[in-house]
């Protein structure tokens, strides 16, 4: 279970009835349903014979953090219809009111990956695979200079991003241990410290054989962003863009919970460039994803996402030395 699929809603319904009433005036509680509540308060809304999604942030992100956020993100999204064959969100509610910011769009049909796979047989996760990797051969090939030269002038901390080396991705991970140590480590018992620095040390180890490519990145790619037909096992479509990036392509390949099979299929058809120690990368990126759950906590004052971040530390030890 991910902690975003069991996380309740932090915003009132009557918020949420206040803000669709701008657009449906006649829409009505009853029409109003809650999905999940990751980076943003996820909610589905049947009304007039539309399917709709709309999506409030966080309470930590109720503020022009969040307008910013959002605003980037439908900027992504128009942008990369250009590009991609699967279908991905089109922005229509757009709110930036910093006290309520949000974004609605007609909901793409079929069932989150997460929710089918434990059910699928191995061909049917295998077929899902193969259109998994032939999306990201699309995203991974899209011109980086293109994509952040599309952005409007409010974004020019993502402009002058659009370059990007091995020598910074390693300075951003020897921070990223720094702030292990400092911040987290008072959260953590002595065992999950030792192997937390034992991640990073190996890592660093490989720091003269590391070699990639940067490529625009979902950044968020599991399994509960991918949308599937469970009649036919056809990938509908490709969500929750917010964190799209240049970065390493190895972050959109953290399938180990999938099992190798299902990672070999999407691997199969995927015909960006991979390099010698990819499987390097994706296991240490995979096994640091407790770290951001932890962090957030931290600098919003969120218990339960620390707590989150060390139940999903003490999951990757059991299950991935």
């Amino acid at each position: 279970m991910f902690f975003e699929e069991n996380n309740p809603s932090d915003i009132p319904i009557d918020a949420v009835l206040s803000c669709l009433k701008t657009h449906f005036p006649k829409v009505s509680e009853s029409e109003v349903h809650f999905l999940y509540h990751g980076t943003y308060n996820v909610y589905e809304v049947t009304h007039d014979s539309q399917n709709l999604i709309f999506r409030f942030p966080d309470r930590s992100l109720r503020n022009e953090s969040g307008v910013q956020i959002i605003k980037r993100e439908v900027e992504t999204l128009i942008f990369l219809k250009e590009f991609l064959t699967s279908t991905i969100p089109n922005p229509e509610f757009i709110s930036s009111d910093p006290n309520l910011p949000y974004i609605g769009y007609q909901k793409i049909p079929g069932v989150s990956l997460s929710k089918l796979f434990s059910q699928l047989s191995t061909d049917q996760s295998v077929f899902i695979g193969q259109q998994i990797g032939k999306f990201l051969s699309e995203l991974h090939d899209i011109s980086l200079t293109r994509y952040y030269s599309s952005f409007s002038n409010a974004f020019d901390w993502a402009t002058s991003s659009s370059s990007f080396s091995v020598s910074q991705y390693m300075q951003q991970h020897r921070h990223q241990y720094k702030v292990l140590r400092t911040r987290v480590f008072p959260f953590l018992s002595q065992l999950q410290q030792e192997w937390s620095i034992h991640q990073f040390k190996d890592f660093f180890t490989l720091e003269s054989e590391i070699e990639f490519l940067p490529a625009l990145c979902h950044c968020d790619f599991d399994t509960t962003n991918i949308l599937i037909d469970p009649q036919t096992y056809t990938v509908t479509g490709i969500i929750d863009f917010e964190d799209t990036r240049l970065y390493d392509p190895a972050v959109d390949l953290l399938f180990f919970n999938e099992g190798e099979i299902f990672l070999q299929s999407i691997l199969s058809t995927y015909t960006e460039y991979i390099d010698p120690n990819i499987r390097d990368r994706m296991k240490f990126l995979f096994k640091t994803t407790f770290l951001p759950y932890i962090l957030f906590g931290l600098d919003h004052d969120r218990p339960d996402l620390i707590q989150a971040g060390i139940d999903r530390l003490t999951f990757l030890m059991q299950n991935f030395e």
